[in-house]
Protein backbone atom coordinates (compact mmCIF):
# COMPACT_ATOMS: atom_id res chain seq x y z
CA UNK A 1 0.00 0.00 0.00
CA UNK A 2 1.53 3.27 -1.15
CA UNK A 3 -1.02 5.79 0.05
CA UNK A 4 -4.46 6.30 1.77
CA UNK A 5 -7.14 9.01 1.96
CA UNK A 6 -7.10 11.11 5.14
CA UNK A 7 -9.92 13.43 6.25
CA UNK A 8 -9.07 16.47 8.34
CA UNK A 9 -10.97 19.75 8.89
CA UNK A 10 -13.36 18.81 6.11
CA UNK A 11 -10.55 18.81 3.49
CA UNK A 12 -9.43 15.76 1.52
CA UNK A 13 -5.62 15.24 1.12
CA UNK A 14 -3.57 12.40 -0.30
CA UNK A 15 -0.33 11.61 1.54
CA UNK A 16 2.50 9.08 1.04
CA UNK A 17 3.02 7.19 4.27
CA UNK A 18 5.65 4.58 5.10
CA UNK A 19 4.65 0.96 5.72
CA UNK A 20 5.94 1.25 9.30
CA UNK A 21 3.55 4.05 10.05
CA UNK A 22 0.70 2.05 8.53
CA UNK A 23 1.47 -0.90 10.83
CA UNK A 24 1.54 1.47 13.79
CA UNK A 25 -1.92 2.73 12.90
CA UNK A 26 -3.23 -0.86 12.57
CA UNK A 27 -1.87 -1.56 16.06
CA UNK A 28 -3.67 1.48 17.50
CA UNK A 29 -6.94 0.38 15.86
CA UNK A 30 -6.50 -3.16 17.22
CA UNK A 31 -5.86 -1.95 20.78
CA UNK A 32 -8.88 0.36 20.56
CA UNK A 33 -11.05 -2.58 19.52
CA UNK A 34 -9.82 -4.67 22.48
CA UNK A 35 -10.52 -1.78 24.83
CA UNK A 36 -14.09 -1.57 23.52
CA UNK A 37 -14.64 -5.29 24.21
CA UNK A 38 -13.17 -4.99 27.71
CA UNK A 39 -15.33 -1.95 28.43
CA UNK A 40 -18.39 -3.92 27.33
CA UNK A 41 -17.60 -6.80 29.71
CA UNK A 42 -16.83 -4.57 32.67
CA UNK A 43 -19.86 -2.38 31.99
CA UNK A 44 -22.34 -5.22 31.53
CA UNK A 45 -24.06 -4.40 34.84
CA UNK A 46 -24.56 -0.81 33.73
CA UNK A 47 -25.83 -2.05 30.37
CA UNK A 48 -28.43 -4.23 32.14
CA UNK A 49 -29.41 -1.29 34.30
CA UNK A 50 -29.84 0.86 31.20
CA UNK A 51 -31.93 -1.87 29.59
CA UNK A 52 -34.16 -2.00 32.67
CA UNK A 53 -34.53 1.79 32.49
CA UNK A 54 -35.60 1.51 28.85
CA UNK A 55 -38.18 -1.14 29.85
CA UNK A 56 -39.52 1.08 32.62
CA UNK A 57 -39.75 3.99 30.20
CA UNK A 58 -41.73 1.80 27.78
CA UNK A 59 -44.10 0.70 30.54
CA UNK A 60 -44.56 4.32 31.55
CA UNK A 61 -45.39 5.24 27.95
CA UNK A 62 -47.85 2.36 27.60
CA UNK A 63 -49.44 3.19 30.93
CA UNK A 64 -50.37 6.61 29.64
CA UNK A 65 -53.40 4.90 28.07
CA UNK A 66 -54.81 4.40 31.57
CA UNK A 67 -53.48 6.50 34.42
CA UNK A 68 -54.21 7.54 37.98
CA UNK A 69 -52.94 10.74 39.52
CA UNK A 70 -53.59 11.61 43.16
CA UNK A 71 -54.20 15.27 44.02
CA UNK A 72 -54.70 17.27 47.19
CA UNK A 73 -58.48 17.07 46.80
CA UNK A 74 -58.78 13.57 45.34
CA UNK A 75 -57.57 12.05 42.09
CA UNK A 76 -57.77 12.04 38.29
CA UNK A 77 -58.43 8.84 36.32
CA UNK A 78 -57.82 8.79 32.58
CA UNK A 79 -57.62 6.46 29.59
CA UNK A 80 -57.85 6.93 25.83
CA UNK A 81 -61.58 7.59 26.03
CA UNK A 82 -62.42 9.24 29.37
CA UNK A 83 -60.98 11.63 31.89
CA UNK A 84 -62.63 12.03 35.28
CA UNK A 85 -61.85 14.03 38.40
CA UNK A 86 -62.95 12.81 41.84
CA UNK A 87 -63.23 15.14 44.86
CA UNK A 88 -62.77 13.21 48.10
CA UNK A 89 -63.44 16.37 50.16
CA UNK A 90 -66.99 16.65 48.81
CA UNK A 91 -68.45 13.22 49.32
CA UNK A 92 -66.28 11.40 46.79
CA UNK A 93 -68.22 12.91 43.89
CA UNK A 94 -67.11 13.16 40.25
CA UNK A 95 -66.63 16.86 39.50
CA UNK A 96 -65.63 16.39 35.86
CA UNK A 97 -66.26 13.62 33.31
CA UNK A 98 -64.94 14.32 29.81
CA UNK A 99 -65.57 12.22 26.71
CA UNK A 100 -62.21 12.71 25.01
CA UNK A 101 -63.32 11.65 21.52
CA UNK A 102 -65.79 14.54 21.36
CA UNK A 103 -64.32 16.81 24.02
CA UNK A 104 -67.74 16.99 25.70
CA UNK A 105 -68.20 17.43 29.45
CA UNK A 106 -70.98 15.49 31.21
CA UNK A 107 -71.25 17.38 34.50
CA UNK A 108 -70.52 20.68 36.26
CA UNK A 109 -68.57 21.62 39.37
CA UNK A 110 -71.28 23.92 40.75
CA UNK A 111 -72.27 23.53 44.46
CA UNK A 112 -74.98 20.96 43.69
CA UNK A 113 -73.14 19.60 40.66
CA UNK A 114 -71.16 16.44 40.13
CA UNK A 115 -71.95 12.77 39.63
CA UNK A 116 -72.24 9.90 42.13
CA UNK A 117 -73.28 12.12 45.04
CA UNK A 118 -74.46 9.70 47.72
CA UNK A 119 -77.84 10.06 49.40
CA UNK A 120 -79.28 7.81 52.09
CA UNK A 121 -82.73 9.27 52.52
CA UNK A 122 -82.90 8.33 56.19
CA UNK A 123 -80.18 10.94 56.91
CA UNK A 124 -81.47 13.74 54.71
CA UNK A 125 -80.59 14.64 51.15
CA UNK A 126 -77.23 16.42 51.49
CA UNK A 127 -75.77 14.67 54.55
CA UNK A 128 -72.88 13.02 52.65
CA UNK A 129 -72.22 15.73 50.04
CA UNK A 130 -69.81 17.72 52.18
CA UNK A 131 -68.19 14.78 53.97
CA UNK A 132 -64.51 14.04 53.54
CA UNK A 133 -64.21 10.51 52.16
CA UNK A 134 -61.14 8.37 52.66
CA UNK A 135 -59.39 7.59 49.35
CA UNK A 136 -57.38 4.41 48.76
CA UNK A 137 -55.73 3.23 45.53
CA UNK A 138 -56.97 -0.31 44.83
CA UNK A 139 -55.05 -0.91 41.57
CA UNK A 140 -52.78 1.09 39.30
CA UNK A 141 -51.56 -1.09 36.44
CA UNK A 142 -51.18 -0.93 32.67
CA UNK A 143 -54.62 -2.47 32.14
CA UNK A 144 -56.65 -1.01 34.99
CA UNK A 145 -56.89 1.77 37.55
CA UNK A 146 -59.24 1.70 40.54
CA UNK A 147 -59.75 3.81 43.66
CA UNK A 148 -61.99 3.25 46.69
CA UNK A 149 -63.81 6.09 48.45
CA UNK A 150 -65.16 5.45 51.95
CA UNK A 151 -67.57 7.68 53.85
CA UNK A 152 -69.90 7.69 56.87
CA UNK A 153 -72.23 9.93 58.88
CA UNK A 154 -72.92 10.48 62.57
CA UNK A 155 -76.63 10.19 61.78
CA UNK A 156 -76.09 6.55 60.79
CA UNK A 157 -72.95 5.71 62.75
CA UNK A 158 -73.04 1.99 61.91
CA UNK A 159 -73.52 2.45 58.16
CA UNK A 160 -70.44 2.72 55.93
CA UNK A 161 -70.46 3.66 52.23
CA UNK A 162 -67.71 2.22 50.03
CA UNK A 163 -67.56 2.92 46.31
CA UNK A 164 -64.85 1.78 43.90
CA UNK A 165 -64.30 3.72 40.66
CA UNK A 166 -62.71 1.56 37.92
CA UNK A 167 -61.37 2.49 34.49
CA UNK A 168 -59.96 -0.10 32.05
CA UNK A 169 -57.40 0.51 29.31
CA UNK A 170 -59.49 -0.68 26.36
CA UNK A 171 -63.00 0.41 27.38
CA UNK A 172 -64.84 3.70 27.65
CA UNK A 173 -67.02 2.51 30.57
CA UNK A 174 -66.69 4.00 34.02
CA UNK A 175 -67.66 1.36 36.58
CA UNK A 176 -68.71 2.28 40.12
CA UNK A 177 -69.16 -0.59 42.59
CA UNK A 178 -71.05 0.28 45.77
CA UNK A 179 -70.89 -1.65 49.03
CA UNK A 180 -73.07 -0.10 51.72
CA UNK A 181 -72.49 -1.99 54.97
CA UNK A 182 -74.56 -2.16 58.14
CA UNK A 183 -71.66 -2.83 60.53
CA UNK A 184 -71.90 -5.72 63.03
CA UNK A 185 -71.83 -3.18 65.88
CA UNK A 186 -75.35 -2.11 64.88
CA UNK A 187 -76.73 -5.41 66.26
CA UNK A 188 -79.99 -4.72 64.38
CA UNK A 189 -81.19 -4.53 60.77
CA UNK A 190 -81.23 -1.17 58.99
CA UNK A 191 -83.67 -0.07 56.31
CA UNK A 192 -81.74 2.12 53.87
CA UNK A 193 -83.19 4.14 50.99
CA UNK A 194 -80.29 4.88 48.63
CA UNK A 195 -80.17 7.46 45.85
CA UNK A 196 -77.61 8.74 43.33
CA UNK A 197 -77.85 12.49 42.79
CA UNK A 198 -76.24 13.35 39.44
CA UNK A 199 -75.83 16.58 37.51
CA UNK A 200 -75.76 14.66 34.24
CA UNK A 201 -76.04 16.05 30.72
CA UNK A 202 -73.97 17.11 27.71
CA UNK A 203 -72.92 20.52 29.01
CA UNK A 204 -73.42 23.51 26.73
CA UNK A 205 -76.46 22.24 24.84
CA UNK A 206 -80.00 20.97 25.33
CA UNK A 207 -80.44 17.23 25.80
CA UNK A 208 -83.05 14.54 25.22
CA UNK A 209 -83.51 11.92 27.94
CA UNK A 210 -84.55 8.34 27.15
CA UNK A 211 -86.27 6.08 29.72
CA UNK A 212 -87.43 2.47 29.00
CA UNK A 213 -91.07 2.08 30.14
CA UNK A 214 -93.72 -0.61 29.63
CA UNK A 215 -95.11 1.50 26.77
CA UNK A 216 -91.76 1.86 25.02
CA UNK A 217 -88.99 4.44 25.23
CA UNK A 218 -90.06 7.70 26.87
CA UNK A 219 -88.30 10.63 25.14
CA UNK A 220 -88.15 13.76 27.33
CA UNK A 221 -86.69 17.06 26.17
CA UNK A 222 -84.62 18.98 28.67
CA UNK A 223 -86.63 21.89 29.97
CA UNK A 224 -89.89 20.03 30.41
CA UNK A 225 -91.29 19.79 33.92
CA UNK A 226 -89.41 17.52 36.31
CA UNK A 227 -90.48 13.90 35.99
CA UNK A 228 -90.47 10.76 38.13
CA UNK A 229 -90.41 7.73 35.85
CA UNK A 230 -92.13 5.07 37.96
CA UNK A 231 -93.08 2.79 35.07
CA UNK A 232 -89.61 1.46 34.28
CA UNK A 233 -88.86 -1.99 32.87
CA UNK A 234 -85.07 -1.85 32.48
CA UNK A 235 -82.21 -0.73 34.69
CA UNK A 236 -80.88 2.04 32.46
CA UNK A 237 -81.60 5.59 31.38
CA UNK A 238 -79.72 7.78 28.93
CA UNK A 239 -79.42 11.14 27.22
CA UNK A 240 -78.14 12.63 23.97
CA UNK A 241 -77.04 16.18 23.20
CA UNK A 242 -79.39 17.59 20.57
CA UNK A 243 -76.57 19.18 18.53
CA UNK A 244 -73.51 17.02 19.09
CA UNK A 245 -75.23 13.58 19.16
CA UNK A 246 -72.90 12.76 22.03
CA UNK A 247 -74.60 10.93 24.88
CA UNK A 248 -74.32 8.58 27.81
CA UNK A 249 -76.16 5.58 29.21
CA UNK A 250 -76.52 5.46 33.00
CA UNK A 251 -76.96 1.81 34.02
CA UNK A 252 -78.02 0.56 37.48
CA UNK A 253 -79.25 -2.70 39.04
CA UNK A 254 -82.91 -3.03 38.07
CA UNK A 255 -83.64 -5.37 40.99
CA UNK A 256 -83.10 -2.52 43.47
CA UNK A 257 -84.34 0.50 41.54
CA UNK A 258 -87.59 2.30 42.37
CA UNK A 259 -87.66 5.03 39.71
CA UNK A 260 -85.56 7.40 37.60
CA UNK A 261 -85.90 11.14 38.04
CA UNK A 262 -85.20 14.23 35.95
CA UNK A 263 -84.92 17.64 37.61
CA UNK A 264 -84.71 20.64 35.29
CA UNK A 265 -83.90 23.56 37.57
CA UNK A 266 -80.70 25.28 38.59
CA UNK A 267 -79.02 22.02 37.70
CA UNK A 268 -80.12 19.31 35.26
CA UNK A 269 -80.15 15.90 36.87
CA UNK A 270 -80.64 12.27 35.96
CA UNK A 271 -81.03 10.36 39.22
CA UNK A 272 -81.71 6.82 40.37
CA UNK A 273 -83.94 6.33 43.40
CA UNK A 274 -83.58 2.91 44.99
CA UNK A 275 -86.26 1.07 46.91
CA UNK A 276 -85.84 0.84 50.71
CA UNK A 277 -83.51 -2.10 51.32
CA UNK A 278 -83.39 -4.08 54.54
CA UNK A 279 -79.73 -4.73 55.41
CA UNK A 280 -79.07 -7.11 58.28
CA UNK A 281 -76.37 -6.40 60.85
CA UNK A 282 -72.96 -7.30 59.45
CA UNK A 283 -74.32 -7.48 55.87
CA UNK A 284 -74.09 -5.14 52.88
CA UNK A 285 -76.05 -3.80 49.97
CA UNK A 286 -73.84 -4.31 46.91
CA UNK A 287 -74.79 -2.68 43.64
CA UNK A 288 -73.05 -1.46 40.48
CA UNK A 289 -73.43 1.67 38.36
CA UNK A 290 -72.06 1.92 34.80
CA UNK A 291 -71.55 5.17 32.89
CA UNK A 292 -71.30 4.43 29.15
CA UNK A 293 -70.65 7.41 26.84
CA UNK A 294 -70.96 7.32 23.05
CA UNK A 295 -71.08 9.50 19.94
CA UNK A 296 -73.28 9.04 16.89
CA UNK A 297 -76.65 7.77 18.14
CA UNK A 298 -79.76 9.85 17.49
CA UNK A 299 -81.83 8.02 20.10
CA UNK A 300 -81.50 5.11 22.52
CA UNK A 301 -83.74 2.08 22.03
CA UNK A 302 -81.89 -0.46 24.17
CA UNK A 303 -78.73 -0.95 26.22
CA UNK A 304 -77.15 -3.96 27.80
CA UNK A 305 -73.60 -4.86 28.75
CA UNK A 306 -71.35 -2.81 26.47
CA UNK A 307 -73.85 -2.21 23.66
CA UNK A 308 -76.31 0.58 22.88
CA UNK A 309 -78.84 0.48 20.03
CA UNK A 310 -81.00 3.10 18.40
CA UNK A 311 -83.68 2.81 15.69
CA UNK A 312 -83.44 5.84 13.39
CA UNK A 313 -85.54 7.08 10.48
CA UNK A 314 -88.85 5.50 11.55
CA UNK A 315 -92.15 7.38 11.50
CA UNK A 316 -94.94 6.65 13.96
CA UNK A 317 -97.45 5.72 11.26
CA UNK A 318 -97.39 4.33 7.70
CA UNK A 319 -99.87 3.30 5.05
CA UNK A 320 -100.19 -0.38 4.18
CA UNK A 321 -98.31 -0.24 0.88
CA UNK A 322 -95.52 2.01 2.12
CA UNK A 323 -91.93 0.85 1.93
CA UNK A 324 -90.33 1.29 5.33
CA UNK A 325 -86.67 2.34 5.24
CA UNK A 326 -84.79 2.75 8.50
CA UNK A 327 -81.43 2.41 10.22
CA UNK A 328 -80.16 0.61 13.28
CA UNK A 329 -77.28 2.45 14.96
CA UNK A 330 -74.95 0.32 17.09
CA UNK A 331 -72.55 1.80 19.63
CA UNK A 332 -70.15 -0.13 21.82
CA UNK A 333 -67.94 0.51 24.83
CA UNK A 334 -65.34 -2.12 23.98
CA UNK A 335 -64.14 -4.02 20.88
CA UNK A 336 -67.22 -5.94 19.68
CA UNK A 337 -68.14 -8.14 16.74
CA UNK A 338 -71.65 -9.41 16.21
CA UNK A 339 -74.66 -10.02 14.00
CA UNK A 340 -78.04 -8.28 13.84
CA UNK A 341 -81.33 -10.02 13.06
CA UNK A 342 -84.24 -7.68 12.25
CA UNK A 343 -87.80 -9.01 12.28
CA UNK A 344 -91.34 -7.85 12.95
CA UNK A 345 -94.79 -9.13 13.81
CA UNK A 346 -98.29 -7.71 13.71
CA UNK A 347 -99.70 -7.49 17.22
CA UNK A 348 -101.28 -9.09 19.08
CA UNK A 349 -100.70 -12.59 17.67
CA UNK A 350 -98.93 -12.40 14.35
CA UNK A 351 -95.96 -14.57 13.37
CA UNK A 352 -92.40 -13.26 13.50
CA UNK A 353 -91.39 -12.25 9.95
CA UNK A 354 -87.70 -11.73 9.09
CA UNK A 355 -86.61 -8.40 7.60
CA UNK A 356 -82.86 -8.81 7.19
CA UNK A 357 -79.47 -9.42 8.76
CA UNK A 358 -76.42 -7.28 9.34
CA UNK A 359 -72.97 -7.41 10.87
CA UNK A 360 -70.83 -4.99 12.80
CA UNK A 361 -67.17 -4.94 13.82
CA UNK A 362 -66.43 -2.08 16.19
CA UNK A 363 -63.58 -0.81 18.30
CA UNK A 364 -64.17 0.65 21.75
CA UNK A 365 -66.18 3.89 21.64
CA UNK A 366 -67.22 3.08 18.07
CA UNK A 367 -70.56 3.49 16.26
CA UNK A 368 -71.87 1.84 13.10
CA UNK A 369 -75.06 2.41 11.09
CA UNK A 370 -76.86 -0.51 9.40
CA UNK A 371 -79.59 0.05 6.79
CA UNK A 372 -82.77 -2.05 6.48
CA UNK A 373 -85.99 -1.97 4.46
CA UNK A 374 -89.25 -3.93 4.33
CA UNK A 375 -92.90 -3.85 3.28
CA UNK A 376 -95.39 -5.12 5.90
CA UNK A 377 -97.81 -7.85 4.89
CA UNK A 378 -100.87 -6.43 6.65
CA UNK A 379 -102.19 -3.57 8.75
CA UNK A 380 -101.97 -3.16 12.51
CA UNK A 381 -99.52 -2.41 15.29
CA UNK A 382 -96.07 -3.64 14.29
CA UNK A 383 -93.51 -4.72 16.89
CA UNK A 384 -90.13 -4.25 15.18
CA UNK A 385 -87.25 -6.00 16.92
CA UNK A 386 -83.47 -6.13 16.56
CA UNK A 387 -81.56 -9.03 18.13
CA UNK A 388 -77.81 -8.76 18.61
CA UNK A 389 -75.75 -11.95 18.81
CA UNK A 390 -72.07 -12.72 19.06
CA UNK A 391 -70.71 -13.49 15.62
CA UNK A 392 -68.95 -16.67 16.72
CA UNK A 393 -71.70 -17.85 19.06
CA UNK A 394 -75.43 -18.13 19.49
CA UNK A 395 -75.74 -16.17 22.72
CA UNK A 396 -78.14 -13.25 22.51
CA UNK A 397 -76.52 -10.08 23.80
CA UNK A 398 -79.31 -7.56 23.43
CA UNK A 399 -82.79 -7.09 21.96
CA UNK A 400 -84.35 -3.75 21.05
CA UNK A 401 -88.08 -3.44 20.34
CA UNK A 402 -90.07 -0.50 19.02
CA UNK A 403 -93.53 -0.12 17.52
CA UNK A 404 -95.00 1.54 14.45
CA UNK A 405 -98.56 1.69 13.12
CA UNK A 406 -99.43 0.34 9.66
CA UNK A 407 -102.80 1.69 8.64
CA UNK A 408 -104.86 1.25 11.82
CA UNK A 409 -103.60 0.46 15.33
CA UNK A 410 -104.65 -2.95 16.67
CA UNK A 411 -103.18 -2.99 20.20
CA UNK A 412 -100.58 -1.02 22.14
CA UNK A 413 -97.09 -2.44 22.51
CA UNK A 414 -96.30 -3.58 26.07
CA UNK A 415 -92.74 -4.21 27.28
CA UNK A 416 -92.32 -6.47 30.31
CA UNK A 417 -89.41 -6.38 32.82
CA UNK A 418 -86.55 -8.82 32.28
CA UNK A 419 -85.88 -9.32 36.01
CA UNK A 420 -87.66 -9.34 39.35
CA UNK A 421 -87.04 -7.06 42.31
CA UNK A 422 -84.63 -8.24 45.00
CA UNK A 423 -85.80 -10.05 48.15
CA UNK A 424 -83.87 -7.39 50.09
CA UNK A 425 -86.47 -4.75 49.17
CA UNK A 426 -88.16 -3.75 52.43
CA UNK A 427 -91.84 -4.56 52.96
CA UNK A 428 -92.80 -1.03 53.94
CA UNK A 429 -91.33 1.20 51.24
CA UNK A 430 -90.19 4.56 52.58
CA UNK A 431 -91.39 3.84 56.13
CA UNK A 432 -89.60 3.33 59.42
CA UNK A 433 -91.57 0.59 61.14
CA UNK A 434 -91.60 0.48 64.95
CA UNK A 435 -91.99 -2.71 66.94
CA UNK A 436 -91.72 -3.66 70.62
CA UNK A 437 -90.33 -7.03 71.65
CA UNK A 438 -92.06 -9.34 74.10
CA UNK A 439 -88.82 -11.30 74.44
CA UNK A 440 -87.94 -10.07 77.95
CA UNK A 441 -90.53 -10.95 80.60
CA UNK A 442 -90.66 -9.32 84.04
CA UNK A 443 -92.36 -10.84 87.12
CA UNK A 444 -96.08 -10.06 86.89
CA UNK A 445 -99.61 -11.18 87.67
CA UNK A 446 -101.49 -12.49 84.66
CA UNK A 447 -104.66 -10.46 85.21
CA UNK A 448 -106.38 -11.53 82.05
CA UNK A 449 -104.29 -14.14 80.33
CA UNK A 450 -106.10 -15.94 78.88
CA UNK A 451 -108.91 -13.43 78.35
CA UNK A 452 -112.46 -14.69 78.10
CA UNK A 453 -113.74 -13.88 74.63
CA UNK A 454 -110.27 -13.88 73.08
CA UNK A 455 -107.46 -11.40 72.63
CA UNK A 456 -107.97 -7.66 72.34
CA UNK A 457 -106.55 -5.92 69.27
CA UNK A 458 -104.81 -2.71 70.36
CA UNK A 459 -103.24 0.22 68.51
CA UNK A 460 -100.87 1.88 70.98
CA UNK A 461 -99.64 5.46 70.47
CA UNK A 462 -97.03 6.55 72.98
CA UNK A 463 -93.61 8.08 73.52
CA UNK A 464 -90.50 6.07 72.93
CA UNK A 465 -89.68 6.57 76.62
CA UNK A 466 -92.98 4.86 77.58
CA UNK A 467 -92.81 2.00 75.11
CA UNK A 468 -92.02 -0.60 77.78
CA UNK A 469 -95.36 0.15 79.47
CA UNK A 470 -97.16 -1.28 76.44
CA UNK A 471 -95.15 -4.51 76.77
CA UNK A 472 -95.90 -4.69 80.52
CA UNK A 473 -99.61 -4.29 79.81
CA UNK A 474 -99.44 -7.05 77.20
CA UNK A 475 -97.89 -9.36 79.83
CA UNK A 476 -100.91 -8.79 82.10
CA UNK A 477 -103.61 -8.62 79.42
CA UNK A 478 -104.16 -11.03 76.57
CA UNK A 479 -103.77 -8.70 73.58
CA UNK A 480 -102.20 -8.29 70.16
CA UNK A 481 -100.82 -4.83 69.54
CA UNK A 482 -99.34 -2.50 66.95
CA UNK A 483 -97.38 0.52 68.11
CA UNK A 484 -96.46 3.96 66.78
CA UNK A 485 -93.76 5.61 68.89
CA UNK A 486 -93.24 9.38 69.09
CA UNK A 487 -90.39 11.45 70.50
CA UNK A 488 -87.95 12.47 67.77
CA UNK A 489 -84.34 11.36 67.35
CA UNK A 490 -84.11 9.54 70.70
CA UNK A 491 -87.31 7.54 70.19
CA UNK A 492 -85.67 4.22 69.27
CA UNK A 493 -82.13 2.86 69.17
CA UNK A 494 -82.82 1.58 65.67
CA UNK A 495 -83.28 5.11 64.26
CA UNK A 496 -81.11 6.96 66.76
CA UNK A 497 -80.86 10.68 65.85
CA UNK A 498 -82.54 9.88 62.54
CA UNK A 499 -86.21 9.95 63.44
CA UNK A 500 -88.93 12.61 63.67
CA UNK A 501 -92.66 12.83 64.35
CA UNK A 502 -93.06 12.82 60.59
CA UNK A 503 -91.71 9.26 60.53
CA UNK A 504 -94.03 8.36 63.42
CA UNK A 505 -97.04 9.74 61.56
CA UNK A 506 -96.10 7.96 58.31
CA UNK A 507 -96.06 4.67 60.19
CA UNK A 508 -99.30 5.54 62.01
CA UNK A 509 -101.00 6.19 58.65
CA UNK A 510 -100.10 2.62 57.66
CA UNK A 511 -101.39 1.17 60.95
CA UNK A 512 -104.70 3.05 60.73
CA UNK A 513 -105.50 1.03 57.62
CA UNK A 514 -105.91 -1.99 59.90
CA UNK A 515 -108.86 -2.79 62.18
CA UNK A 516 -108.33 -2.58 65.96
CA UNK A 517 -110.68 -3.00 68.95
CA UNK A 518 -109.21 -0.08 70.83
CA UNK A 519 -106.76 2.80 70.42
CA UNK A 520 -104.56 3.32 73.48
CA UNK A 521 -102.80 6.68 73.87
CA UNK A 522 -100.51 8.06 76.57
CA UNK A 523 -97.33 10.07 76.98
CA UNK A 524 -97.91 12.16 73.84
CA UNK A 525 -99.94 15.26 73.04
CA UNK A 526 -102.77 15.33 70.54
CA UNK A 527 -100.73 17.84 68.50
CA UNK A 528 -98.00 15.24 67.91
CA UNK A 529 -100.42 13.50 65.55
CA UNK A 530 -100.82 15.15 62.15
CA UNK A 531 -104.16 16.45 60.94
CA UNK A 532 -104.85 13.56 58.55
CA UNK A 533 -104.24 10.92 61.22
CA UNK A 534 -106.28 12.83 63.82
CA UNK A 535 -109.21 12.88 61.40
CA UNK A 536 -108.86 9.13 60.78
CA UNK A 537 -108.74 8.38 64.51
CA UNK A 538 -111.94 10.35 65.14
CA UNK A 539 -113.64 8.56 62.24
CA UNK A 540 -112.66 5.18 63.70
CA UNK A 541 -114.07 6.19 67.10
CA UNK A 542 -117.36 7.16 65.44
CA UNK A 543 -117.43 3.74 63.77
CA UNK A 544 -117.08 1.98 67.12
CA UNK A 545 -113.37 1.67 67.88
CA UNK A 546 -112.67 2.26 71.58
CA UNK A 547 -110.31 5.02 72.81
CA UNK A 548 -108.29 5.07 76.03
CA UNK A 549 -106.27 8.34 76.33
CA UNK A 550 -104.21 8.61 79.54
CA UNK A 551 -103.27 12.16 80.65
CA UNK A 552 -104.32 13.88 77.41
CA UNK A 553 -102.88 17.29 76.59
CA UNK A 554 -102.66 19.78 73.71
CA UNK A 555 -106.23 18.97 72.81
CA UNK A 556 -108.27 21.21 70.56
CA UNK A 557 -111.64 22.42 71.96
CA UNK A 558 -114.40 19.82 71.55
CA UNK A 559 -111.99 17.35 69.98
CA UNK A 560 -114.04 14.26 70.76
CA UNK A 561 -117.48 15.90 70.96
Amino acid sequence: MKSFLAVSSGKKTENNISEKKIMKMYFIIYMSFCLLILTGIVGRHNECHASQQITNDWISTANQEVSLKETETGCVLENTYLKLTIDKLRGGRITSLVHKKSGKEFTSDVPNGGIMKDVIMETGMKEYWGKCYDLKVVENSIEKVAVKLTGSSDKLPFVQINKIFTLLRNSNVLRVDYKITNLPEAMAPAVLTFRNHNYLKVVGEKNNYFIPTSKGIKDTKEGDSSIRYKDIVRGWAGFIGQKSKVGLVYSVDYKYIDFFYNWFGEETTLEAFYKPIKVESGKSLETTVLLKPFKGLENISASRKGLMLGFTGLKEKYQRNDKIDFFLDVATTQPSTGTVDISYKILPSGKQIPVGKGRFNLQADGTERLAFSFKPTSEGTVALSAKIKEREGTGELLTAVTSIIIGKETVALTIVPEEKKSDMVALYAGLKPQHLSMGYETPHVKWARPLQGGKVSVLALTSGYNGREVVELAQHLDMDFDVALFGGGFTTARYYLNFTDRNSNSWLTELLKKKHDVILMGGIGWAHINKKNRTNIIEKIKEGTGLVYISPFKLEPNTFC
